[in-house]
């Protein structure tokens, strides 16, 4: 889906708003935990793309992070070419995803 975004005219609703939330500075601080955004989280799976990729592999092609619009407009670049943007996100797919913490159950007895 994000490949379809990153290939959208210029002008489309998705692209103009991926645009603006990259060219915008982060100024807003919230109260308790951080939001969970695509955004963000795009970027921590690229993270761990880079530390878990193998030689010649073509996730060596993605920006080290997604935090600017100059990494979007890297990572268009990319996606512009289809059989390539699905060989990053095959080769993105079989990476192993990072140890989630579970909170225990809490079935309301005390």
């Amino acid at each position: 889906m994000f490949g379809h975004t990153l290939r959208m005219n210029n002008q489309t609703p998705a692209r103009i708003a991926m645009m603006q939330y990259f060219s915008s500075p982060k100024t807003a601080c919230f109260k308790g935990r951080p939001r969970t955004t695509l955004p963000g989280t795009l970027d921590k799976d690229i993270k761990l793309a880079h530390k878990q990729q193998k030689e010649h592999s073509p996730l060596q092609l993605l920006p080290k992070q997604l935090k600017t619009a100059e990494d979007i407009m890297e990572i268009e670049k990319l996606a512009s070419n289809r059989s390539l943007w699905r060989s990053i996100v095959a080769n993105m797919y079989v990476l192993e995803p990072p140890k989630m913490m579970q909170r225990p159950h809490s079935h309301g007895k005390q």
